[in-house]
């Protein structure tokens, strides 16, 4: 699972109204042919628009940046490439995409919204495996690594080690908890530079429109790029969250 986050923890003002955990997840059986796609793709870009393959996709600063960061690539070139990077990744039938999204309006706590953003993304892809609902293939019994954008590191590798041991689940059935320890992700998670790694651009794509669908700025508008997450409803894992008509992972207080 590569993930990447959207918006902030921090609950003052000038803080994003969301933080967002965007995940990108692929089995190992099939890495290699999503990296000689991802590749080929890269390749057909580059002709197309000088794009060149060891460019890194950053969506944030393809929107928001000048051409001449671009050896000239125009704006609305790079909203293409943005846009051809979505249509590609909901192409790959092998892949799937989890979404956690908190309403920090309803926490005072950064550190809260950082525990409940990523141990709900965790205990989601802990459940989807257990389940078989990611696609094929499948193994009888699966197992997942977390391979994240540098990020709070320390903060989640702690939590992840916490949750293996101690992860309390409310019953359906009364106010109590059941201790559910994860057990199906395996490791500490590992953390990747972006402008090394073709899957962690992916997914910071990913999370760039999926914040933009919600509250996009005046670029994203002007260019017509607003519901470039609804692109990606072939690949979303809509059983995480079958009350979503995208499979996103709401948490409220």
């Amino acid at each position: 699972m590569y993930v990447d986050e959207s918006g902030d923890t921090g609950v003052s003002k000038g803080s994003s109204k969301y933080f967002i955990l965007s995940a990108l997840v692929l089995h190992e059986l099939r890495w290699y042919d999503f990296l000689d796609s991802c590749i080929e793709f890269r390749r057909k870009m580059k002709e197309a628009t000088s794009f060149k393959l060891r460019e890194e996709i950053h969506a944030q600063v393809m929107v928001n940046g000048r051409s001449s960061q671009f050896h000239g690539i125009e704006r609305n070139q790079r909203l293409m490439i943005l846009r051809n990077t979505i249509d590609w990744i909901a192409s790959q039938d092998s892949l799937g995409v989890l979404t956690v999204i908190v309403e920090k309006d309803q926490f005072t706590d950064p550190k809260t919204i950082f525990e409940r953003g990523w141990s709900t993304l965790l205990q989601r892809f802990e459940n989807t495996m257990k389940a078989h609902n990611f696609p094929d293939p499948t193994n009888a019994d699966e197992r997942g690594m977390v391979i994240a954008d540098n990020t709070s590191g320390e903060d989640l590798r702690n939590l992840q080690r916490k949750m293996r041991r101690y992860n309390p689940i409310p019953s359906k059935y009364g106010s109590y908890s059941r201790n559910i320890p994860v057990k199906l992700i395996i490791e500490d998670p590992v953390f990747r530079d972006s402008r090394h790694s073709y899957f962690v651009q992916m997914v910071d794509v990913i999370a760039y429109f999926t914040s933009q669908y919600l509250k996009p700025n005046k670029i994203v508008k002007k260019q017509g790029a607003a519901k470039y997450f609804e692109r990606l409803d072939p690949v979303l894992v809509k059983k995480a969250s079958p009350a979503d008509p995208f499979g996103r992972v709401w948490i409220k207080k």
